[in-house]
């Protein structure tokens, strides 16, 4: 995993020594990171039939992975609807980002979400990258209007041409609104399992009156906070349907939901599927 994040897993050979010895590494640990998650592209109406279009992932993780590479970037891991990769230069992952939306069709570009961060492999997780890729994780699952999102430590090291004029496709937040969203999405992570838990103890871990959550939801992420805890859960009910064989049942409660009929209305508004329908077609698909 250190290679595939850093390229290499040792010094690099041709370091320069001092008299004592030591080893002046010049190549830095410092990575931009790209997370690219796919949504909802996976289903879709064909002859009356919904069903999983494999082809359409495998064709947008070619070119991604095609388009990273070209950038001098590593691919870090790829998974069904998800990859990480990492780059030296800034310039370098955002350039690879444009070249992903532009590569893609307007059908394919949007269903997919790419977010840039920047850091170092070492901080207060105890995974490599654990609390940048962390971040990209929690932007790539709120809703958003734009494919791209950068952060604002990674706009700052662009060349000012780029970040003076970014194009519309590109979203980036002010550090503060960042901070925002990273807390309230590790709240979410850490409580959507609670039938208990709602808006107004959102508000007091987040030391925030509602007006002011409602302020701020809605300005930044399209919805008022009560639909945010929702459409997190059932975000959440998707991913536990997509990988485990749990009845249907079992995991509403485990997101929160105290009713599994209420469940199964708010997942079908949502997604268009009966869950237990959502869970037998990604099963089939994905194990094809």
């Amino acid at each position: 995993m250190v290679q595939a994040f850093l390229g290499r897993i040792t010094d690099p050979e041709n370091a320069l020594l001092t008299e004592n010895g030591l080893k002046i590494v010049d190549d830095t640990s410092f990575r931009i990171i790209m997370h690219i998650q796919i949504e909802e592209l996976s289903l879709r109406e064909r002859n009356q039939k919904i069903e999983f279009d494999n082809k359409a992932y495998q064709y947008i993780m070619t070119v991604a992975k095609a388009h990273v590479v070209r950038h001098n970037g590593r691919i870090v891991s790829g998974e069904a609807n998800e990859m990480l990769a990492s780059f030296v230069l800034g310039e370098q992952a955002f350039q690879a980002s444009m070249a992903i939306v532009a590569g893609l069709d307007d059908t394919k570009s949007a269903d997919v979400r790419i977010s840039l961060h920047a850091g170092l492999p070492v901080t207060q997780s105890d995974k490599l990258f654990g609390d940048t890729v962390q971040l990209l994780k929690r932007l790539n699952r709120m809703n958003r209007d734009t494919p791209v999102l950068i952060t604002a430590g990674l706009k700052e090291l662009l060349p000012e041409p780029l970040w003076a004029s970014l194009p519309p496709t590109v979203r980036s937040f002010a550090p503060g609104d960042e901070t925002f969203i990273n807390d309230l999405f590790g709240i979410l992570e850490s409580h959507h399992h609670d039938e208990h838990f709602d808006i107004e103890k959102c508000c007091r871990m987040l030391v925030l009156s509602q007006s002011q959550l409602y302020r701020k939801t809605t300005q930044l992420l399209q919805f008022s906070p009560n639909n945010v805890l929702k459409n997190y859960r059932l975000s959440r009910a998707k991913d536990y349907l997509r990988t485990t064989n749990k009845p249907v049942s079992q995991i509403s409660f485990e997101t929160g939901f105290t009713s599994a009929s209420y469940f199964t209305k708010c997942f079908k508004a949502a997604f268009g599927l009966l869950p237990l329908h959502y869970q037998e077609l990604s099963h089939n698909g994905l194990n094809e």
